[in-house]
Formats: structure tokens, sequence, C-alpha cells
């Protein structure tokens, strides 16, 4: 793919060799191949039966010096598990994609607000997941193309025009069948091809104003400090 700002800063996962990408940033997952564009920064570390892949990038408000490379590999240095991961990622911010594999889970999940997009196919394809639906689409094989879904497509006709500038979709039904985005605070499955609510795993509890402010302004001053 010749054009350097065609699908930029994007990425997939596919399970087989995507020639047209052979200009992308390439990485091999066991059977799974990860493509990035050369202008997604990709952050690579593992420590026992435990790899992290950092897509994009990540902040740590308590100490803004540090970099993508630096807080993942503190992370991964305190964690034996998913579920310890997880509450690792609780102070950080960013925009990226992690992807998490163990010797039982294989799983992608994104920043808290899903800034980095992540989609992903709900049968057997060629494709597993990308940054974008219509990138799927364009290397599924077999091809999947426009929905059926009536709804849907009336939705994209009529209402969607309102918040296409805003980059908004609503849900985690696409414009092409067989793709869902995969929804805030939820990981995709890589071997099941089905996403899970990962938090909350408990009832929140209530913060009172004064400390409330005291913390979120703390946390403010230093993401604004990176």
């Amino acid at each position: 793919m010749g054009n350097k700002l065609v699908y930029r800063r994007q990425f997939i996962m596919a399970r087989e060799v995507i020639e047209e990408l052979d200009n992308w940033s390439h990485m091999r997952i066991n059977d799974v191949h990860l493509y990035a564009h050369p202008d997604l920064e990709i952050t690579m570390k593992e420590q026992s039966s435990i790899k992290v892949i950092l897509l994009g990038y990540i902040f740590d408000a308590a100490c803004p010096e540090k970099s993508n490379n630096e807080i993942i590999s503190d992370l991964i240095e305190k964690i034996s598990g998913f579920d310890e991961f997880v509450a690792g990622l609780k102070p950080l911010a960013g925009r990226y994609a992690l992807i998490y594999k163990d010797n039982n889970d294989f799983l992608i999940m994104h920043d808290t607000r899903a800034m980095r997009e992540i989609y992903y196919c709900t049968e057997i394809n060629k494709i597993m997941c990308a940054s974008q639906p219509n990138f799927i689409s364009r290397f599924s094989s077999p091809h999947l193309g426009v929905t059926q879904n009536e709804k849907i497509l009336n939705f994209y006709e009529y209402d969607m025009p309102e918040v296409r500038n805003q980059r908004l979709w609503v849900g985690e039904d696409t414009y092409f069948q067989k793709v869902k985005h995969l929804m805030p605070n939820h990981h995709l499955d890589l071997k099941t091809l089905t996403s899970k609510r990962y938090w909350p795993t408990r009832k929140l509890e209530e913060i009172k104003i004064d400390p409330a402010v005291e913390q979120t302004c703390k946390y403010l001053q230093g993401i604004l400090k990176i």
C-alpha cells in the first residue's frame, strides 16, 4: 500500500499474510499476523508466559516523564494474570489498543474511553479485528460487505450524517455485516471472537465531593504535564 496516508495509524490482525501491507510493521503472535501502520507506535514486552503489545500511547499521571516502554515494563513485572493487568491499567490514560496473551488468554482491549477503536468479525474470517470496519471489509475473506439489516441502513442514511463529523457510532453494530464494534470497558477474546465486560467487577463506591475533586485535579495536573 504505497500511499503512507492511507489508513494512517491503523492496525489489523489476520489469520493469514496480507501482502498488500508488506510495507507496514508486521509481527507474528503464534499463528496470528499483526499489522500496524508505520506511524502507529508499537511497544512489546514479554515476561515469563505473559506478552503485552501496546498499539498507540499510554500515560502515567503520577509519573508524566515515563515512556510507553517504561510503563508497560513496570506493569508486566507486577502481574501474574489478566485481572491484575486490568487493575494495573486503572490509573493510566492514553489512546491505545492493548493485546494481552498468556497460557490461557489471548485478548485485545482499548483505552477506557475506546478512543483507539476496535472492530471485529463475529465469524471465522481471514481478518480477526482492526481499527476500522471498512478496513476489515476490504481485506476480508470471504468478503463481508455491507450489512443487510434495514434498521442499520436506515440509521446510516438518515441519522449518521448528523454525527459523522464527530466520528460517532452508536452501539456495537456496524455498517458491515458480521462486523461489530468493541464497546468501552470490554475486551475481545481472540480465540472465540466474543466480547466480555471486564469492568466494573463490583458495585462502584460513592466518593464524597471534596476528595473526588482533589483526586481528579491531581490526576488532570499529571496528565497535562505529559
